[in-house]
């Protein structure tokens, strides 16, 4: 368990609330839509040190759909998460899912169980269809890439896919989903997503706190 200590009762009714680069943001109502969770995001258009796939980063409980190690990987697939930025040599393994199963294995959704309200990812090439839904046992709240997009500040346009950002989830959930919609793809690729290890999230969040505290402070003066 890491940060954040929180009592998962399934009947609560969650506020969302975002920290995106320095700044407070409100997710829009419509994400608030019954069962809802509680969401911290904390975001960067940059891999905070070394990226690499969910599990390999320490993250436990994760299965399905496939992981790609740039160094080895021929398939030419996807687009590994910081490339739209400059920082793709920073990513050096990473997880892919689509409903095309390009590459073998990545039809299935990305699944992490075991969460105890908090999942920190740099999700790469956000794209209109990608999305992750959040679990508090039977409840679910989904948030999409275009939130995604938007609350990184780049956006709703459904066109505006090169986007590489660095999120931290933190709330009531105990599993997350990794899932596409879009099975007409021409690579096969739908969501790319990769993990910076502990205890860099930390160090990334406490920056985004401390930038939030200072434009407080600035606001008060």
């Amino acid at each position: 368990k890491r940060g954040l200590t929180m009592k998962h009762t399934k009947s609560q009714v969650l506020a969302l609330k975002c920290i995106v680069a320095g700044a407070a943001l409100s997710l829009s109502s419509a994400a608030l839509a019954a069962p809802s969770l509680t969401t911290i995001l904390a975001a960067g258009d940059f891999c905070p040190g070394t990226c690499q796939d969910l599990a390999s980063s320490g993250l436990t409980g994760v299965s399905g759909g496939a992981v790609i190690d740039p160094a080895t990987s021929t398939s030419g697939v996807a687009k590994r998460p910081g490339d739209d930025t400059g920082n793709g040599p920073d990513t050096i393994s990473y997880n892919v899912t689509s409903l095309n199963n390009v590459p073998s294995g990545a039809s299935n959704f990305i699944t992490i169980d075991g969460l105890t309200g908090e999942l920190d990812l740099y999700w790469g090439s956000i794209d209109s269809y990608n999305y992750i839904d959040f679990y508090l046992g039977g409840d679910v709240l989904t948030y999409s890439g275009t939130q995604a997009r938007d609350d990184a500040g780049y956006g709703t346009s459904p066109n505006n896919f090169n986007v590489d950002q660095y999120f931290y989830f933190s709330g009531e959930f105990d599993k997350a989903v990794l899932r596409s919609t879009d099975p007409d793809l021409i690579s096969g690729v739908a969501f790319e997503v990769a993990r910076v290890p502990e205890p860099g999230t930390l160090a990334l969040l406490g920056l985004g706190l401390a930038g939030l505290g200072a434009a407080r402070r600035r606001m008060k003066a």
